[in-house]
This record gives C-alpha cells, sequence and structure tokens, in this order.
C-alpha cells in the first residue's frame, strides 16, 4: 500500500518528528519527504485491510504530525525491480553507443569490447569485429 500523507506543519520540528516516528515502524517500507503536492509518500506493508486500518489509526495520527493521509492500493505490479542500471548509466553519460542488453556469457561485454570482439546478445558466443 502506498499512503500520501500532508503535516500539520511544513517546519522543521514536526519534519524531524514524522521522520523519527517513521523510522521505527518496521511497516514502513520506504518513505520519502516530497515537493509539491503532498509532504511524504510512503510505501507499507501489512498482511490485510485490517491490519492498515489498525496502523492508519494507530501511526499516521497528529501525534506523529500527520494532519491528513490517502491511501493507494495497488491492483496490479508492472515492474519491481532493485537492480540498478550503473552500466548503462555510466555508458550513456560517456556517449558510447546504445546501452548494451545482459548478456550472458563467461567474458564481459567490457574485455570483449578492448579485444574488438563484438558480443552477441543471442548467445554467449562473441564475433570478431
Amino acid at each position: 500500500m502506498f499512503a500520501r500523507v500532508w503535516l500539520t506543519a511544513e517546519d522543521a520540528e514536526t519534519i524531524d518528528h514524522f521522520m523519527e516516528a517513521m523510522k521505527k515502524l518496521p511497516q514502513v517500507m520506504q518513505c520519502y519527504i516530497m515537493l509539491r503536492e503532498r509532504d511524504a509518500l510512503m510505501r507499507v506493508v501489512v498482511s490485510d485491510l485490517d491490519d492498515y486500518r489498525q496502523f492508519q489509526s494507530t501511526h499516521l495520527t497528529r501525534v506523529n504530525g500527520i494532519q491528513n493521509v490517502k491511501t493507494d492500493v495497488p491492483s496490479q505490479i508492472v515492474k519491481q525491480t532493485y537492480a540498478l542500471p550503473l552500466r548503462q548509466m555510466r555508458d550513456a553519460s560517456r556517449g558510447d553507443v546504445e546501452p548494451q542488453p545482459a548478456f550472458r556469457s563467461a567474458i564481459s561485454p567490457c574485455r570483449a569490447r578492448r579485444r574488438g570482439e563484438v558480443m552477441s546478445p543471442v548467445s554467449s558466443s562473441t564475433m570478431t569485429a
């Protein structure tokens, strides 16, 4: 579940109090302080809707600096990954060719490039350029 949060105030004390309270809750998997329309966005994991209602009425309250909460319940996960595309970002920032697809090979694409070989994205074979 995702909780969009509006705080009671936007001063440092209120924000700090809110952040410290959320850090202590194991149900809060991610919490972001936001700019613009809402003050915070949280990803909350609970077992069911009743558990979330209990969590919300206990923890998402004025005591923790919260004025208003809107809850979004996703109906389907389209993509969820924790892998960072660091190589593709590095290559793109250097102006290299389009980011390469992931290869299943004993030889790394970087080493193949240095040796003048081109990796085949279909198989783990290499071709000489």
